[in-house]
């Protein structure tokens, strides 16, 4: 099957849909039989293909379910035997969606067996549920701790935050999901770095400095490195400073490829704060699979 240039987006259109297909549905098809994931023997569409669809759909349409099967429908069926209807299709997904972070974990653990790094970067992003002018009529988020700040952009958003940990090679190895009024910091409490090894390097923000976790993290061997405030009782020389800060661009840049991926072009178009957070872990995955493509394409 062939690709028609107008049914995908600008960062993957010179990925070859085929093959990148059939990378995602083994790696999921070999996780679900493992974890023994029981499906409906009358259904006429696997679990791996649903999970297949919405990397696609993350990968080509900005997290468009929708697109990618009226694309699906149209296209000649050498995939896919059965495309459902949509209704169905996001039933099906949703049902996959304790699964999801198996999935990536899985991924992980290939990227750190075949792709070995000795750097990672942390940081997190935003992940706007409405726009500020709507948040008191909002129904897919009724918490006062969603109102979350960016320092850097100087803007306000209501949803939720995307903490990524990936590494200096640009692959994702962890990712976790809290309020977005929650302090960054807090989320070193949500990952749990069993890649990191005693040698190895997390570059991270002035965002995650605190003492208590550092030594923390640093007595079950991982070695955070934030970059200092001013006038820090450990902060380093002006050369240290500065390669940490240019070590750090990369999980700025993957980021960027993620919220692409999720369709963060406003904000994430779901009818539920569940929608919203399959969405957010499809489009990590999408990202994930795109990269271990690429790598698997140069080696």
């Amino acid at each position: 099957m062939k690709t028609n240039t107008q049914t995908t987006s600008g960062a993957n259109a010179g990925l070859p849909l085929e093959d990148l297909a059939l990378l995602v549905y083994c790696i999921a098809d070999d996780l679900l039989k493992a974890l023994q994931v029981p499906q409906n023997p009358r259904c006429r569409i696997s679990n791996a293909e649903v999970l297949t669809l919405a990397v696609l759909a993350h990968l080509y349409h900005h997290g468009n379910y929708r697109a990618v099967l009226t694309t699906f429908t149209h296209l000649p069926q050498t995939l896919f035997p059965y495309i459902p209807q949509e209704s169905g299709f996001n039933k099906r997904l949703h049902r996959l969606r304790p699964y999801l972070m198996a999935l990536l974990a899985l991924l992980t653990q290939l990227t750190h067996e075949m792709f070995p790094v000795q750097t990672y970067c942390l940081d997190t992003t935003s992940v706007p549920v409405c726009h500020n002018i709507r948040i008191g009529r909002s129904r897919l988020l009724r918490d006062p701790r969603g109102r979350g700040y960016v320092p850097s952009k100087r803007v306000y958003f209501y949803g939720l935050k995307l903490v990524v940990v990936c590494g200096a090679n640009g692959a994702v190895y962890e990712v976790g999901l809290m309020s977005g009024g929650t302090h960054d910091v807090q989320a070193l409490d949500l990952l749990s770095f069993w890649y990191v090894q005693a040698e190895d390097a997390v570059l991270a923000d002035r965002g995650f400095e605190d003492y208590g976790r550092e030594d923390g993290l640093r007595a079950l061997g991982v070695r955070l490195c934030p970059l200092r405030r001013r006038g820090s009782r450990r902060r380093g020389s002006a050369d240290e400073e500065r390669v940490r800060a240019r070590g750090r661009r990369v999980v700025e840049t993957v980021i960027g490829v993620v919220k692409d991926c999720i369709g963060l072009g406003g904000r994430v178009r779901a009818v539920s704060l569940a929608g919203v957070e399959l969405k957010v872990l499809c489009g990590v995955l999408a990202y994930q699979f795109r990269w271990l493509f690429r790598q698997l394409q140069s080696a």
